[in-house]
């Protein structure tokens, strides 16, 4: 279970349709000391011209808790294509 701030982050998570399912964007940075970082984004617009608005971002203190992150995104994602 992730702390309360971690599952803002999740739950700020920009989630759009697709034809055919749901997308987010994910922004994932590790550290040579061994720290991580996630951000969730909005892209805006269509190519060539996007514009990506960052909505919320963590720092973290190891791969583990990234995982952990990444997992939860995953899930609020999955749920999201049960309620479409």
């Amino acid at each position: 279970m992730l702390p309360p701030r971690s599952v803002q982050l999740v739950q700020a998570t920009p989630i759009h349709p697709t034809k055919s399912g749901v997308k987010a964007c994910v922004e994932m940075t590790v550290y040579p000391d061994g720290h991580a970082g996630i951000a969730v984004s909005e892209i805006e617009g269509n190519p060539p011209s996007r514009r990506i608005v960052q909505r919320d971002s963590l720092p973290l203190n190891d791969l583990t808790e990234l995982r952990d992150h990444v997992l939860a995104v995953i899930e609020h994602l999955a749920a999201a294509t049960e309620h479409r």
